[in-house]
C-alpha cells in the first residue's frame, strides 16, 4: 500500500469516527485512490435511534470530496436491530473452539 492510500484510509476512518456508528465489522480497502467499503455497519449500543443509512451517506459525501479519491464502491450491509440481537451475545467474548 502506498502512502497516499494509507492517508486516505486514515481520513476515511476519521470520518467514521466522528459519527455514532460501530465500524468494527466494516472493511475499508484503498488501492491507488479507489475506495471500496464492505462488511457491516452497526449502531452503537447507546445510539438506538441513529439512521445508519443517513450516517453512511453523510460520511460518503465527505470523503468523496477528498482529492485522492478516484472512485468508490460500496458493499456495506446495514445491520438491522434484529440482526444485532443475534450477534449481541458473542460480541467482545473469547470463544474456545
Amino acid at each position: 500500500m502506498n502512502s497516499l492510500d494509507a492517508e486516505l484510509i486514515r481520513n476515511i476512518r476519521r470520518e467514521f469516527g466522528k459519527r455514532p456508528v460501530d465500524t468494527t465489522r466494516l472493511d475499508i480497502q484503498v488501492t491507488n485512490g479507489r475506495v471500496s467499503l464492505g462488511g457491516m455497519l452497526c449502531r452503537l449500543r447507546d445510539q438506538p435511534t441513529i439512521a445508519l443509512e443517513e450516517e453512511l451517506a453523510k460520511i460518503e459525501k465527505v470523503f468523496m470530496r477528498h482529492p485522492l479519491v478516484k472512485s468508490y464502491t460500496s458493499a456495506v450491509r446495514i445491520m438491522k436491530d434484529e440482526d444485532n440481537k443475534e450477534h449481541e451475545d458473542t460480541r467482545g467474548r473469547i470463544r474456545n473452539h
